[in-house]
């Protein structure tokens, strides 16, 4: 019952089946068992000419008969494999034969039959085991080979893929370089048309400042020529009919003395003949003595500090600052000062009157502040009002230009 296998359906399977449990039986010292798995094999093999598997059958089933002490058997079977196993060079099974033949020759006695058998089954392991040895090494060269072949062919696809990333890395950095080109040229270009816009309206500016001083210039040598025309022409001319003809009539009086303060006013002649702090002074006292405004004042000395136009400036500012709180404040108290500090001077004009809405007043283009507003521009000064009902203040800072 242990020999049925299902033979019909795959012989050569149950042929090697049969040769496994053979050996396994033999293993286990069971070699009567074992041969009967042995013999079925042969038996299959021989049926169906599995060669390899009837030669392995053929050794074994002799090898079986040499430990169950059958020599004869034994030696039947041994030299039917080696011959079979020749003839299909079966070289694993001509190998065990040969060792096989070499038990039963010493079973037998048969000693120097033996040794021939057994020298011929070392020369067919060793040959076994140097093709074992050459195939391996074989093998292994190949792997070598193949291995080699699969390293190059990876570092010439890194070679491939690096070449790729540094051709993809300068081209992004060709387009950051060419982008910081670009970015670099359109700041310069802008920073060159801002400097352009900004030097010329610097430029424009100056020449208006420039002419704007050219302006005033001009109209101060316009007035101290009307001024000298109207003192030293009409005044001396109705000052002589006067005297000529002793006329004290009022009207006369009168109009001597408006012509005479319309000179001095076109041209401050104090200017030149006082110098600026005691022309200062002389107007403050005039305005007093023309209205009922509290003027006061405290005055540094600065004639040494500014030069003539600067000195001009200035006095036409205090000049107009005196005429507006005359004209316009409704006060009754007034200061002028003007203060020397380190390297600057510090002129201020208040009064306690009703003041304005500075706001308003720059809409309507009042020409009195407008002209103050270009005199400090002109010396480079600085312009403060301010102004509510408790009065105005405007405060002038210049530099000073002499030391």
């Amino acid at each position: 019952n242990s020999l049925k296998f299902n033979n019909n359906r795959r012989p050569e399977l149950s042929a090697v089946n049969y040769i496994n449990l053979g050996e396994v039986n033999e293993a286990k010292g069971d070699y009567k068992e074992a041969l009967k798995f042995q013999l079925a094999a042969l038996k299959l093999a021989e049926q169906n000419k599995f060669n390899e598997v009837f030669c392995v059958a053929q050794t074994n089933i002799g090898r079986l008969y040499i430990k169950l002490n059958k020599p004869k058997e034994a030696s039947i079977y041994l030299n039917k494999a080696l011959q079979v196993s020749k003839k299909y060079f079966c070289r694993e099974e001509i190998k065990d034969t040969y060792y096989g033949l070499s038990q039963l020759d010493s079973i037998n006695g048969n000693y120097r039959s033996a040794y021939e058998h057994y020298k011929l089954f070392t020369l067919c392991r060793d040959s076994i085991d140097n093709e074992e040895t050459k195939s391996k090494s074989l093998q292994n060269s190949m792997q070598y080979e193949f291995d080699k072949k699969q390293a190059v062919l990876k570092v010439e696809q890194e070679k491939k893929v690096a070449i790729t990333n540094l051709k993809l890395l300068e081209k992004d950095r060709d387009i950051v370089k060419r982008n910081f080109i670009i970015a670099v040229t359109v700041i310069i270009a802008m920073i060159i048309i801002f400097s352009i816009y900004f030097l010329n309206k610097k430029n424009k500016k100056q020449q208006q400042k420039k002419f704007s001083l050219q302006l005033i210039q001009s109209q101060e040598e316009e007035l101290k020529r009307i001024s000298k025309e109207l003192h030293d022409g009409i005044g001396q001319n109705l000052l002589s009919l006067k005297n000529i003809y002793n006329m004290n009539i009022p009207l006369m009086e009168s109009t001597i003395e408006d012509l005479s303060n319309i000179s001095r006013n076109m041209h401050p002649v104090l200017l030149e003949k006082l110098g600026f702090t005691k022309a200062v002074e002389s107007i403050i006292r005039e305005a007093k003595e023309s209205c009922n405004i509290m003027f006061t004042y405290e005055l540094d000395n600065i004639d040494d500090v500014l030069i003539p136009i600067q000195q001009i400036n200035l006095f036409r500012i205090i000049q107009e600052g005196i005429r507006n709180i005359i004209k316009h404040s409704e006060t009754t108290a007034a200061k002028i000062s003007i203060e020397k500090k380190e390297a600057k001077i510090i002129a201020c004009i208040f009064d306690k009157g009703k003041g304005f809405d500075p706001i308003s007043v720059n809409n309507k283009k009042s020409l009195g502040l407008t002209s103050i507003r270009e005199r400090v521009e002109l010396m480079n000064g600085q312009l403060s009002m301010t102004s509510d009902a408790k009065g105005t203040r405007i405060e002038i800072i210049i530099r000073q230009s002499r030391n």
